[in-house]
């Protein structure tokens, strides 16, 4: 899949920070996506890699400037080389490793409150007797529905 990184973004960045460097290009950008079964958190986890066009991985600080993360949903992270973390949270929302299959370094967003986060939405809805709109009775159809829906919220994982 193709990134695009938004030059415009780039120089919004550029006006509030005067040591930006501005630019008017824009780059064609490779982002690999998967999904793989985590057996410590027993959930599905999100990796993800992007690369510029000479095949080098992007840093977090490129990545960020990029469309594949939605930016609502990184108000209030700090950025380090490695991770994406919340104030106060004992996890980062997003950290670096290998991926499990692939043995290839990768991002992904951190599993660790997945489960409960799941249970809170399953529950609401179920409580509210909100009508399944999955077409399926299986209640792991719906939740994996749901479990893309909100990463849907995190990341742009339709083209961009």
């Amino acid at each position: 899949e193709d990134l695009v990184e938004d030059a415009s973004d780039l120089e919004d960045e550029a006006l509030d920070d005067p040591a930006a460097v501005q630019s008017n290009s824009s780059e064609v950008l490779a982002c690999n996506q998967s999904i793989a079964f985590s057996p410590t958190y027993q959930v599905p986890v999100f990796y993800f890699t992007v690369h510029d066009s000479r095949g080098s991985p992007l840093t977090l600080e490129h990545i960020l400037k990029t469309t594949l993360l939605h930016r609502h949903a990184l108000s209030e992270t700090q950025a380090s080389s490695f991770a994406l973390v919340q104030p106060e949270a004992p996890f980062p929302l997003l950290s670096q490793g290998d991926h499990p299959t692939m043995g290839t370094p990768s991002w992904y967003i951190h599993p660790c409150g997945t489960a409960s986060a799941m249970g809170e939405l399953i529950g609401e809805k179920n409580a509210e007797g909100l009508p399944d709109v999955s077409q399926s009775s299986s209640p792991w159809v719906d939740w994996l529905e749901t479990w893309f829906m909100v990463l849907g919220n995190i990341v742009e994982l339709g083209s961009v």
